[in-house]
């Protein structure tokens, strides 16, 4: 029970996008998921010879559906895969698959052509994307952390979001500020299976009072919002803890500062 061309159909599913541009899965590994599903419940190996036509697709449904294994919906998320598939088998072979050791100009017009894939990508998409390559590293060794460039990211999401200016990466205290001269301090923490921890990134000097407010937001592995608080100077004081070993003060969001009056979400102002 395996899938034939599986490298292939990972380029061909990244070529059309994922996340924001599809409503059916978050990733290429959700697709890849699906098929493997397919081929777990019928006990048969995914391969141009057994899915290469929409009748394949609607004739492996039906038996997914009379199997009882599975439900409607989740038989509707595999037909898209399945489909996917079928599209990838009537494509020509893509240049990456003819290219010789001395056809420098074939070379060119591949990394041209995934670089033009990469610029239609959404941003979500892109950081799902390089996350999935840093794990895979990881696997392999080549990497020891699964850092990112999560700070970044979160900084110019709240930023876009609550109409802020941001200041030069030089400025101590704070990442940007209203209009109103409100100085927001922004913090951002990914959940992953790894390290499940809500634990924010130091805040340092908060006696020094150089931020009138925390912009704190929590992603999970693909990068979808679960939380995004603003927290007043005040409040996460009281929160937070000092620790003399990093000389700087600890705040993790969990616990009563979740249901602070105090605290107000700005989630759905993120895009």
């Amino acid at each position: 029970m395996t899938i034939q061309l599986k490298e292939k159909y990972e380029l061909f599913i990244l070529n059309g996008g994922v996340g924001a541009n599809d409503k059916v899965a978050d990733s290429i590994n959700s697709y890849v998921s699906y098929l493997n599903s397919v081929a777990r419940h019928l006990n048969i190996s995914i391969s141009p010879e057994t899915l290469n036509s929409e009748s394949d697709v609607n004739r492996l449904s039906a038996q997914l559906m009379q199997s009882g294994l599975v439900s409607r919906k989740t038989v509707n998320n595999y037909k898209s895969a399945m489909r996917q598939y079928v599209k990838m088998v009537g494509e020509p072979d893509t240049p990456s698959e003819l290219i010789t050791p001395d056809r420098s100009d074939d070379v060119n017009a591949n990394s041209n052509a995934n670089n033009e894939s990469l610029k239609n990508m959404s941003e979500k998409s892109l950081l799902q994307l390089h996350g999935e390559i840093t794990k895979e590293l990881r696997n392999r060794g080549v990497v020891r952390t699964n850092n990112n460039p999560l700070g970044d990211y979160t900084e110019w999401m709240v930023a876009k979001a609550l109409g802020l200016a941001l200041a030069a990466n030089s400025k101590a205290g704070y990442d940007g500020i209203s209009e109103s001269g409100v100085k927001v301090q922004i913090k951002g923490r990914r959940i992953t299976p790894d390290n499940n921890s809500r634990q924010l990134s130091a805040i340092r000097k908060y006696d020094e009072n150089d931020f009138d407010e925390l912009a704190a937001v929590v992603f999970d592995e693909k990068y979808n919002v679960l939380d995004a608080l603003l927290i007043p100077h005040s409040v996460v004081g009281e929160y937070a803890r000092y620790r003399a070993h990093v000389n700087a003060h600890i705040l993790t969001l969990q616990g009563p500062i979740l249901s602070d009056p105090r605290v107000k979400s700005f989630k759905d102002r993120l895009t």
